[in-house]
């Protein structure tokens, strides 16, 4: 008779703290399959419910995960911002990556966010440990088939007075402007972030 085996699989959302967990069913029989010293041979455990958990941690991920943005030439990746109140004097904003697959380059100009308003670029620059920045106002160049990012320790789309909260773990509407694409609409993450250097 074929003997039935509960498992159990555990899937982690990264970085969030989520476990989903799916129970399966293993099936083995006993008899006609046998390996050469007659033991049990477990069959292949269901493809579907593999797929299924696969696509409830896909569908259910929370809105943390990291997002893309494609528009023309350029893949975007989760651009985003650090949360901040009502009435913050202000906060900053990075991208993960932008990709260009085109051949002629592009240049990042700026950000705009809903509730912080219009991002200038800001370059640092680490000495002996010691951080400064200075605005970077020719933008950032994409060179063609070429990738640039943003990390909070090198680059920061900074903006002043927080006109409505930016809360964490939500996404906000917002621009990214580009020399020839100009204005592109995208959403960023809303992060808790204290990886940004203290400047002196």
């Amino acid at each position: 008779p074929a003997l039935q085996k509960s498992s159990l699989i555990e899937i982690n959302l990264s970085g969030r703290g989520l476990v989903y967990r799916v129970s399966i069913k293993r099936h083995s029989v006993m008899g006609d399959v046998h390996a050469n010293m007659g033991e049990e041979v477990p069959m292949k455990v269901w493809l579907s419910i593999f797929a299924l958990a696969a696509i409830l941690a896909i569908g259910v991920s929370s809105p943390g995960s990291a997002h893309q943005v494609l528009v023309g030439k350029l893949k975007i990746g989760h651009p985003w911002v650090r949360e901040a109140a009502e009435g913050a004097p202000g906060t900053y904003s990075c991208i993960i990556e932008i990709q260009n697959d085109g051949d002629e380059p592009e240049r990042l100009l700026g950000a705009t966010i809903e509730g912080a308003g219009t991002g200038v670029l800001y370059k640092l620059t680490e000495n002996n440990g010691h951080f400064t920045s200075r605005p970077f106002e020719d933008g950032l160049v994409i060179k063609p088939h070429g990738s640039i990012e943003l990390p909070p320790t090198e680059y920061q789309f900074r903006f002043g007075k927080i006109t409505k909260a930016l809360v964490a773990d939500t996404m906000v509407n917002g621009t990214l402007v580009f020399e020839k694409l100009h204005s592109v609409p995208l959403e960023f993450m809303v992060e808790e972030d204290d990886t940004a250097p203290k400047e002196d």
